[in-house]
């Protein structure tokens, strides 16, 4: 096979060395876990309170893992986002949910959207917080040598984590979004100088 810089593995099963290369870099990446799902909203109309409940949290990423022979490496998946409160009332005020916490970066699943809902003269509304952002799974560099074309990699790609359920209440809050499945990358390196490059 024509020579490449590296392989990208996204699906499980065995990878095969395909470079002339004895030394090499191996990054393994966990699952991202999920968003929490955004809170319901919360509405006072008349005598009538329609209530509100918090979203539900993400699930966790799960691991990636990569065997070459008695040789065992592992990246764990990032946890799930928290989900966001639902709306409130404090001292007769309408409250605004609070966001769930999150990551705020990475391919970690998106947060849901808190319910909102219209005020009007004889409406009292209060929305729901968003979900927080699925955290990012964790990342192993680990240096290869001794390789050979056709050496074996069994490996186990991590699924990202579901997003939470939304909150329930007069609107309720949407759903968060599932988090990024795990992979792994080759890298063949090459000698040059008396080191790797």
């Amino acid at each position: 096979m024509p020579e490449l810089e590296f392989a990208r593995v996204v699906d499980p099963g065995v990878f095969e060395w395909p470079w002339n290369s004895t030394n090499g870099l191996m990054i393994v990446v966990g699952a991202s876990g999920g968003g929490g799902g955004g809170g319901g909203a919360l509405c006072l109309e008349g005598l009538n309170l329609f209530g509100s409940s918090g979203g539900g949290g993400g699930r966790g990423g799960a691991a990636t893992t990569v065997k070459r022979g008695q040789s065992t490496h592992q990246a764990a998946g990032g946890d799930g986002g928290t989900g966001g409160d639902g709306g409130g009332l404090v001292d007769g005020q309408a409250v605004r949910g609070k966001d769930g916490p999150g990551c705020h970066f990475g391919n970690g699943g998106e947060g849901g959207c808190g319910g909102t809902a219209t005020p009007s003269d004889s409406r009292l509304v209060s929305d729901g917080g968003n979900g927080g952002r699925g955290y990012q799974g964790e990342t192993l560099i680990v240096e290869l040598s001794g390789l050979s074309i056709g050496e074996r990699f069994d490996i186990s790609i991590g699924v990202g984590g579901d997003g939470g359920v939304g909150g329930i209440g007069f609107q309720n809050g949407t759903e968060g979004m599932a988090g990024a499945n795990g992979l792994v990358i080759f890298v063949p390196l090459t000698m040059a100088n008396g080191g790797m490059r």
